[in-house]
């Protein structure tokens, strides 16, 4: 399970990120500076049901349609990082809290 935290005290517990949700995100990447605006809210939709879908706790309601757009995406980076950290093994850092180096 991987626990995130927004602004204003909101968190939520979602299930561990699956490819399918890789996979998402990345089209959702892809179509961040297209000219198709419809194809990029059609595929932001999907992302949001997405999240909702993976939600198993959160101390709001309305889901994660009802964040402002940067809480959305702030959600998705967490999300995919707190998978990654859970799925490191016993003692090893969390990538979270591994310093990065000075311009990285």
């Amino acid at each position: 399970m991987a626990r995130i935290t927004l602004s204003e005290g909101r968190w939520a517990n979602l299930r561990s990120m699956l490819a399918k949700d890789e996979i998402l995100i990345g089209e959702l990447a892809e179509l961040e500076d297209s000219k198709d605006a419809s194809e990029y809210f059609r595929v932001k939709a999907r992302m949001v049901r997405q999240l909702d879908d993976a939600t198993r706790d959160s101390n709001w309601e309305g889901g994660f349609g009802e964040l402002p757009k940067d809480e959305t995406l702030t959600a998705i980076l967490s999300w995919n990082v707190a998978t990654e950290d859970e799925a490191l093994p016993e003692g090893n850092a969390p990538s979270s809290e591994t310093p990065q180096e000075p311009g990285r």
